[in-house]
C-alpha cells in the first residue's frame, strides 16, 4: 500500500504513493521524459523516477514546482483531479 499518513483509525488517510502516480500521469500526458521533467523543475531524473515508483515522496518545494509547471494545484497531485 505504500506510505500513508492519517489517523490511527484510518480516517483521512492519504496514500502518498498516489502523488508519484499522479506526477507520472501528468508527465506522460505532456510527453516528457523523466529527465526532461526533472530539468524543468530543477530536480534530477533519479528523483522523478523515485517519486513515480513510490520510493520517495517529493518535498514541499518540489510539489510547488511540479504543480506550477503543470498548471495544477498541489491538492490535485494528492488526489489526481486536474484543474480545469
Amino acid at each position: 500500500m505504500g506510505y500513508q499518513a492519517g489517523t490511527e483509525e484510518g480516517e483521512g488517510r492519504i496514500d502518498l504513493t498516489a502523488i508519484g502516480r499522479n506526477i507520472d500521469r501528468l508527465r506522460v500526458a505532456k510527453g516528457l521524459s523523466m529527465e526532461r521533467l526533472g530539468g524543468e523543475i530543477g530536480y534530477t531524473s533519479t528523483a522523478v523516477c523515485r517519486w513515480a515508483n513510490g520510493q520517495a515522496v517529493p518535498h514541499l518545494d518540489a510539489l510547488y514546482r511540479i504543480a506550477k509547471y503543470f498548471g495544477v494545484t498541489i491538492d490535485s497531485l494528492f488526489d489526481g483531479v486536474e484543474d480545469e
